[in-house]
């Protein structure tokens, strides 16, 4: 796992963890002796991670001494070379890039300078759900600084107990895997949902009581005025959070982890970046978890945030969904890219891709496609696209009915694309 967050740094073996990331990247990149790390260079990088994570360990422990003093030393840090030379080690690993502690130094000047400044880029990316999404590209000065935020935000209001996202947790696997243990536990029915264009619906107003980092730094690193250029960013003149830049997600999961501990009671909560599941032993009683929820979220005095895609699952059956009275049912949990649901003995979890995952999956598979004539060769290349898809998810018993299934959906999204060139050809 790439290091991203503060608890991987402040870690035992952190700075050994950094430096070995940076030479399998700048093996992978050149593998000549040219491209080693040397050991002076690699005294050099160790004694500034271990500067940084000092001053860190030192925001974390010190956070008790009030919003104000965290504010004080979030900006001193900000303007700390050490501290900005680390972190852009950090986000060249994250990018895996080449970058040499000189570089890195150059970029921490840079970058303490909140008045230099470098064009960004706003890319449409398509959802599988249908839409696109605007993913700001920042370049490599506004990735320092926002990676430096994150490291920042992460230290004055981490950990974030619900969080599956952040560094450590685990990601999705880790997720779905207690969805998995929730339901061997007798807590049967789920709601997951959405938050309705999570990252620009946060503004600055929903966080800076919340985050205690220095105000400038937050407006200007977190929430910065070239947001306005970007369609989806405009709410009433007011930029939101960048969606693609590191230090977003740590200001999300530190806005979500309030709302989130107002559910209480015998429930299990689990958050991934903006996908909520709330788990509960009866059906009421997660209806009654989720109003808790969506109350805390639409009476924000900084405006309300919007759910979708609300889903009310019972995790003991496995296939099919349907409308129940206020919520779209459905059977079996999903979550993610995951479906989780208990077999007919309930003794065990039941893992496999769900419908969201499929679609996501034929888009990317007809990418590949895009170049190639001939049908058998089209055959060959969707076999090897779902064998190395269905490898990814480790959790997923792969049996002689999914196998199965596999190839059926090889021999239909084959069909779904050579139909689709006829039209357009027609």
């Amino acid at each position: 796992m790439k290091m991203d967050g503060i608890d991987q740094l402040l870690s035992e073996g952190g700075s050994r963890t950094l430096l070995r990331q940076m030479r399998l990247i700048r093996m992978n990149h050149g593998g000549g002796v040219a491209s080693k790390l040397c050991p002076t260079e690699a005294n050099h990088i160790h004694r500034e991670i271990r500067l940084a994570s000092k001053r860190l360990r030192k925001l974390r422990v010190g956070r008790s001494k009030g919003d104000a003093w965290c504010r004080a030393e979030t900006r001193a840090m900000f303007q700390n070379r050490n501290f900005l030379t680390v972190a852009a080690l950090i986000q060249s690993v994250k990018k895996e890039s080449v970058l040499g502690l000189d570089e890195a130094r150059h970029l921490a000047e840079l970058a303490r300078d909140l008045d230099v400044n470098e064009t960004v880029q706003f890319e449409p990316v398509p959802k599988a759900s249908g839409g696109e999404r605007i993913v700001v590209k920042h370049g490599p000065i506004k990735s320092v600084r926002n990676r430096a935020l994150a490291l920042l935000v992460e230290a004055v209001s981490g950990p974030y107990e619900f969080e599956f996202c952040q560094s450590g947790r685990g990601g999705v696997t880790a997720a779905i895997k207690r969805i998995g243990e929730g339901l061997i536990q007798g807590y049967r029915f789920w709601i997951t949902c959405d938050l309705t264009k999570a990252y620009p619906s946060v503004k600055l107003n929903h966080v800076k009581d919340i985050v205690p980092v220095h105000g400038e730094l937050l407006k200007r690193v977190g929430f910065p005025s070239y947001l306005h250029s970007s369609v989806t960013h405009k709410d009433g003149g007011r930029p939101g959070l960048a969606e693609g830049a590191s230090h977003s997600s740590k200001i999300l999961s530190a806005f979500t982890d309030g709302p989130l501990r107002q559910i209480g009671g015998d429930r299990k909560v689990l958050c991934y970046a903006d996908n909520i599941a709330i788990g509960a032993r009866t059906m009421d009683d997660a209806k009654c978890a989720f109003k808790t929820f969506k109350n805390a979220m639409s009476d924000l005095q900084a405006g309300p945030i919007h759910l979708h895609d609300v889903t009310l699952c019972d995790g003991y059956q496995h296939f099919g969904h349907y409308q129940e009275s206020e919520f779209l049912m459905r059977r079996g949990v999903d979550f993610c890219q995951y479906r989780a649901s208990l077999d007919w003995q309930a003794t065990e979890v039941r893992y496999r891709p769900n419908t969201l995952a499929f679609c996501r999956a034929k888009h990317r598979a007809f990418e590949r496609l895009d170049g190639i004539s001939a049908p058998e060769i089209m055959r060959i290349e969707l076999d090897r696209y779902l064998e190395m898809w269905a490898r990814s998810f480790r959790l997923w018993q792969r049996t002689d009915l999914s196998t199965e299934c596999l190839k059926q959906t090889r021999d239909r999204w084959l069909y779904e694309y050579l139909n689709g060139k006829l039209i357009d050809a027609a």
